[in-house]
């Protein structure tokens, strides 16, 4: 069966606390599309979570054994990537694939919807470490294999990073492009992405806000503002909650 989009979900051991939660929102946003999770067989999620996944019919479980580079850099992770894209590219036939990182949520998938329906070709979000962010990529079948064939043949920085390699082969390549905007921590207007402070998980109004505006959420953000690992969890879990609740 064909499918319009192929989601991937990039995960490890350190972010598994949020995976359930990023499965779950991707799952809401497009209820009949495949997820694929992508594991670090070196560092892997705990079994009992791998177990629960594996017995998914829409979720399929890969452990990956090519290096990640630390944070997903070097020619080697992103040739890894890239080839995990075009083997469910192969299998589903889907036109598109949107990588995710384990601890960002798709609340609203409306945007995103928009630049497949547009035919854009690969589209991103800025975010606190510049223009180019990879929390959230959405790449067409094209423009997949156009970045491995680039990865493949450019000359690379060691341990170039995912998100500004990708994007920087994406504009060379002359793929059409959408750069979304993000880096707004405290947003009363709607906007694409955003890092999201944990340490206000308990607060409704908060919650709300960010539930109401930010369409797609990182919640990762806790060693970047000294908060408790576990604000991660309770933040998506508020997030999710907040988003189907009037």
């Amino acid at each position: 069966m064909a499918h319009l989009l192929h989601i991937h979900i990039v995960t490890y051991a350190g972010n598994a606390h949020t995976l359930p939660y990023a499965v779950t929102a991707a799952r809401r946003a497009w209820t009949a599309s495949p997820i694929t999770i992508l594991d670090d067989a070196r560092h892997p999620i705990p079994p009992s979570m791998q177990q629960d996944l594996e017995n998914h019919p829409q979720i399929q479980y890969r452990p990956t054994h090519w290096e990640r580079g630390g944070n997903l850099r070097g020619r080697t992770c992103l040739r890894g990537l890239l080839s995990e894209y075009r083997r469910s590219l192969r299998e589903t036939e889907a036109p598109y694939v949107l990588k995710l990182d384990a601890d960002t949520l798709v609340l609203n998938p409306a945007t995103l919807n928009t630049l497949i329906l547009q035919g854009v070709d690969y589209g991103t979000h800025s975010t606190l470490d510049g223009p180019f962010g990879g929390g959230c990529i959405l790449m067409s079948s094209p423009a997949v294999r156009a970045l491995d064939k680039a990865v493949r043949l450019c000359p690379l920085v060691p341990y170039a990073r995912e998100d500004k390699t990708l994007n920087g082969l994406a504009m060379a390549s002359g793929l059409s492009m959408a750069l979304l905007d993000g880096n707004t921590p405290c947003t009363d207007k709607p906007v694409f992405f955003t890092g999201i402070d944990t340490r206000l998980h308990d607060q409704k109004d908060y919650v709300a806000r960010m539930a109401a505006n930010v369409a797609v959420a990182n919640v990762g953000t806790s060693k970047l503002t000294g908060a408790e690992l576990l604000t991660e969890s309770y933040m998506a879990r508020a997030l999710l909650d907040k988003s189907t609740t009037p």
